[in-house]
């Protein structure tokens, strides 16, 4: 307590600075009191509100808000104020013009790039018919039980053997020979769904289609509907007067008999085609065929065809009095009623494909004529919507009855049946085939699958299986009706499975002989020829056939200019040497040197082709010389070294 006498005695100054000390104590100990309580010393009201403070004379001054206080947001005044300020109307226009020139120069570099920038290269639309395709004859090619030496080959058969066809080779389409079952001594058709039980069982071939369409392979059927026995009654058949100076058919019979044409078979009927019940009739049996699962047909022996009935007016000098071997047949054979007929056929088979939900296939295939096929005959079947979608071209083999083939550029025929077609796509051009010489050379192989059009492959020709015309079958029914040196037996002899020379690797007992069929005359092939093009058996890959079949395949599933680019030969000053540049358009261009002789040689191509470099993709040197080329390798183009009897594909730059 304070004593009020003793602080009388102090002077006032020492009173007044004691009662301010005292008064100090006191708000000190209300600071901490309310700091304990967290509550503020200073209350805003409002972040406008002014703090008042006294100076040092007293006096209560205003003061704007500290840093330290709480965020204060702009009122509408002050948002009018800055809306008003030139500072920021500048920084607003800025900006906005800034964005819009961004906009705009966006979007003219848009329009830039989308004019001057390439176009996508053209990619046609692709059917699966147009990949490469292996025709096989069902009954040579391999057996369904390796134990029966009277066993044929069979469509279960196949079925074992699809690994090697899908997997080893890479083909995903199949031509199969037909199925249909032929009157014995005859050789007719009396009905074209009865199946040869020998080959095939309904059940077999449905199964197969079935595992096809879910692994995505596809086969087609050749059907011949050219001639049927007299089981079809006289209406079907083709009558005329015969003519004064009858011709032989395809076999050396007679042509015309009781008023009848036999062509080509002088045993068979030929058919009317144009008769709607005959077609009629015809269309039902391919319906049954497709009902069993077959992806299309390749209707053969089409030439021979509703053939006219006499030679014409303008017929060549000499035709009549003549076999028809012996003569240009040319006026008598490709009607114009068997274009109509193939046409019709083709309606079918658009019908039944939307009907059916699938892709469906019709090829064509003129049959063995024994002369050369006029490109512009071929042509009349072809049509992308009404005829074919693929003839079958074979003037680039050699026929049965020649000596041998013999080995000349391809570039008059390729161009003349292409500009014929007027297409790159619907051609096959066939270098072995039922009615053809198997080649002995590799190059003629390799054409089948590098030139334009569908590329084609006949079974054993990856084996460089030769041609010996002394084989022979032995079962009823399955000999050619044409004898001696045309005899088709040769073509259609078992496939090479092993170096076994008794049966061809058809049966667990290597020394075991088939029963129908004689392979004594292929003993020598197939020990010596056969057996070195397998690349099993330690001999280079370069020599190999089977590996040139599966590189060329190679290359054409990567390489679209192969798929459906156009071909342009390039000059060689060597008979021997063959050169073409296959492209398309915007891809890289595949180069292709042949050379068939026995002596190497040199080719400049850069400046003929203008490609100056290309990656190896194909080596083939039967010739045995030393090379140094490494496949996958980049090499100059401008003088190409060629070795003898050698293949080389390059895949150039684009």
């Amino acid at each position: 307590m304070v004593n009020p006498e003793a602080n009388a005695d102090l002077p006032q100054s020492q009173a007044e600075s004691d009662s301010q000390e005292a008064a100090a104590e006191a708000l000190a100990r209300k600071e901490d009191q309310d700091a304990d309580e967290g509550t503020p010393l200073v209350e805003i009201k409002s972040p406008g509100d002014k703090i008042a403070e006294a100076d040092e004379t007293g006096q209560s001054t205003s003061k704007k808000p500290t840093p330290d206080a709480e965020f204060s947001c702009l009122t509408k005044e002050d948002l009018e104020h800055f809306a008003k300020d030139p500072f920021w109307h500048r920084l607003r226009l800025i900006f906005f013009i800034l964005f819009w020139a961004v906009w705009a120069t966006m979007l003219a570099a848009v329009v830039v790039i989308i004019v001057v920038s390439p176009r996508c290269p053209p990619r046609p639309p692709r059917q699966f018919w147009q990949k490469p395709i292996y025709r096989l004859s069902v009954k040579a090619f391999a057996p369904a039980s390796d134990a029966d030496p009277t066993a044929l080959g069979s469509v279960e058969g196949l079925t074992k053997k699809m690994d090697y066809l899908l997997n080893t080779l890479g083909f995903n389409n199949f031509i199969l020979d037909s199925l249909v079952t032929r009157e014995p001594t005859s050789g007719c058709i009396a009905d074209f769904k009865a199946y040869n039980s020998s080959l095939v069982s309904l059940e077999s071939l449905k199964s197969l289609t079935k595992l096809g369409r879910k692994k995505g392979f596809s086969f087609l059927m050749e059907f011949d509907a050219s001639q049927a026995s007299s089981a079809w009654g006289s209406g079907a058949f083709l009558t005329t007067v015969e003519p004064q100076a009858p011709l032989a058919s395809r076999d050396g019979g007679p042509a015309w008999r009781d008023s009848q044409l036999h062509l080509p078979r002088s045993r068979c009927l030929s058919l009317n085609v144009t008769d709607a019940q005959v077609a009629e009739k015809i269309e039902a049996a391919l319906s049954f065929w497709l009902d069993a699962g077959l992806s299309g047909f390749v209707l053969t022996n089409v030439a021979f065809m509703a053939p006219r009935r006499a030679p014409p007016a303008d017929a060549p000098p000499g035709l009549n009095g003549k076999t028809w071997s012996d003569a240009d047949p040319t006026a008598l054979l490709f009607s114009n009623d068997s274009v109509k007929f193939v046409r019709q056929i083709r309606q079918f088979i658009n019908a039944q494909a939307e009907k059916r939900g699938r892709e469906l296939a019709l090829f064509v295939e003129p049959g063995n004529t024994g002369f050369p096929q006029p490109p512009d005959r071929l042509a009349a079947y072809l049509d992308k919507k009404n005829g074919a979608h693929a003839v079958i071209s074979t003037a680039l083999g050699a026929s049965l009855s020649s000596a041998s083939a013999k080995w000349t550029s391809p570039s008059k025929v390729v161009l003349d049946t292409l500009g014929a077609a007027g297409s790159n796509d619907s051609v096959l051009f066939a270098t072995a085939w039922s009615h053809l010489r198997r080649p002995k050379e590799s190059h003629l192989t390799a054409l089948s699958l590098l030139l334009p059009g569908v590329p084609c492959l006949y079974y054993g020709q990856e084996l460089g299986m030769a041609h010996v015309a002394g084989v022979s079958l032995l079962g009823e029914g399955l000999s050619s009706y044409l004898s001696g040196n045309e005899s088709t037996d040769a073509s259609e002899t078992p496939m090479q499975w092993s170096g076994s020379a008794a049966n061809a690797g058809w049966l667990s007992n290597t020394s075991a002989s088939l029963a129908w069929v004689d392979l004594s005359p292929r003993a020598a092939d197939i020990e010596l020829h056969n057996l070195r093009l397998l690349s099993s058996t330690g001999h280079p890959k370069a020599q190999s056939q089977l590996e040139l079949v599966k590189s060329v395949l190679t290359l054409i599933g990567g390489s679209e200019s192969l798929q459906w680019g156009g071909i342009e030969f390039l000059a060689t000053r060597d008979d021997s040497l063959v050169a073409f540049k296959r492209e398309a358009e915007r891809f890289p261009p595949v180069l292709v040197i042949m050379n068939t002789g026995d002596k190497a040689a040199t080719l400049g191509l850069a400046k003929q082709a203008k490609v100056t470099t290309g990656t190896l993709k194909v080596l083939y040197n039967a010739g045995g010389g030393s090379t140094s080329y490494v496949k996958d390798q980049e090499y100059s183009l401008d003088v190409v070294f060629v070795p003898a009897k050698s293949i080389l594909a390059f895949l150039g730059k684009d």
